[in-house]
């Protein structure tokens, strides 16, 4: 129904921007993504071991307006379905006024208010958009698919700033606001192991990033930090999860060659999770997550990608046997570490249509769906994952 309703509204808006004389200023784009997939254990995303699921779908659209040259006005509708994580429903991704106080070829600075992009990684602000990333799949062990909204924007304001000159360009921003919980059951299972009675809230946070370019994009630097605050609160006595708070402190640094044929990326990341309440002694972990990425363009059209991606929840621990003998809900200790060994080929049509396949061989499941996966004892450490993508813009 959503899927439907969605291609519509999709359908419907470019109608209307062909039939209207829009001024110059306003402008409107759309997306949609089907991701067909298997796997041959774990479900991710859909009935897909054993299995072809078409439960992995993207729409979006998007608008901007320019009232003047300091003032643009942007936002974006999108429904997401992705198995039993995500229903399909209409979500308000980002709406955001943007201001630049100072505005010339060589710098500028202003603001952004309302609901912000996360200046995070180099593949956050635009990873729903499947023409700018190389892949069905973002590496999961720095863009977690399951905590797509959270990562995604939070409310607030954002401060930015960017220079350019004979040494390179340099760009900041940094979010101060409350992250987003939309439906605070998908963050519950992947933060907390299993969807609660209560309700798990955003709190005050700050997230910021400095990016460096040089050679009109050849060589790209990045570092991403920020904290990050949850509260749960408790429904009524009935509730088994007592009053608590989760703190993540995320420290991420991004590195990019690019040639005309060839990129090379990395990126690596360390996350410290701080622990208070909920019943148990205050705890912290530091987990630590990274992979290395080759893109090859033979033509315009075709592009290849070769990768190799790790997380592990806990350094100390990276195997999980710990974890796994303490824990109450009965996870194995492969649901803290993943090791993922993925390649696939994309068509570029044209600027409106693209096609892809991949595939992943995995070792581990700290990032499998946890709603499409509800019984533990079912979860099996090595597994593959096929997918394929039809991808358009408007």
């Amino acid at each position: 129904m959503y899927r439907g309703a969605c291609a519509l509204g999709l359908a419907v808006v470019a109608e209307i921007g062909l039939a209207m004389e829009l001024p110059q200023s306003v402008q409107i784009h759309g997306f949609a993504q089907l991701n067909p997939i298997s796997t041959t254990a774990n479900n991710f995303f859909g009935k897909t071991e054993d299995n072809v699921s078409l439960e992995f779908w993207e729409f979006g659209i998007n608008g901007s307006w320019r009232p003047s040259k300091n003032l643009l006005v942007s936002a974006q509708l999108a429904s997401r379905r992705a198995g039993l994580e995500d229903n399909g429903a209409i979500r308000l991704d980002y709406a955001m006024l943007s201001y630049s106080f100072l505005d010339s070829p060589t710098n500028q600075a202003g603001f952004r208010v309302g609901r912000v992009l996360n200046p995070y990684g180099f593949y956050n602000e635009t990873r729903d958009v499947a023409f700018t990333r190389p892949s069905i799949l973002l590496p999961q062990s720095i863009y977690f698919d399951r905590t797509r909204d959270l990562a995604l924007s939070g409310d607030g304001v954002q401060l930015f700033a960017q220079t350019r000159g004979d040494l390179g360009d340099f760009g900041f921003q940094v979010n101060i606001g409350q992250p987003r919980t939309d439906d605070d059951s998908r963050t519950e299972r992947a933060i907390l192991g299993t969807d609660f009675p209560g309700e798990l809230k955003g709190q005050p946070s700050v997230l910021g990033r400095v990016l460096y370019e040089r050679g009109g994009g050849r060589w790209r630097f990045g570092v991403s930090s920020g904290s990050i605050r949850l509260h749960y609160n408790p429904h009524g006595p009935i509730d088994p999860l007592p009053d608590g708070e989760s703190h993540f402190e995320p420290l991420i640094f991004s590195a990019q060659y690019n040639t005309e044929k060839f990129s090379l990326t990395t990126e690596f990341g360390q996350r410290v999770f701080k622990s208070t309440g909920f019943g148990q002694p205050k705890s912290t972990t530091t987990g630590e997550s990274g992979y290395i990425e080759g893109v090859y363009r033979f033509t315009s059209q075709w592009e290849a990608f070769l990768r190799y991606d790790t997380l592990f929840t806990d350094r100390d621990d990276r195997y999980g046997n710990i974890f796994a003998a303490e824990d109450r809900f009965g996870r194995p200790a492969h649901s803290r570490f993943a090791k993922d060994l993925a390649l696939g080929v994309t068509w570029r049509a044209n600027s409106s249509l693209l096609l892809r396949a991949e595939y992943h061989y995995v070792d581990g499941t700290a990032w499998l769906p946890i709603a499409d996966n509800p019984d533990f004892v079912d979860w099996q450490r090595y597994w593959s994952i096929l997918a394929f993508q039809m991808a358009v813009r408007f």
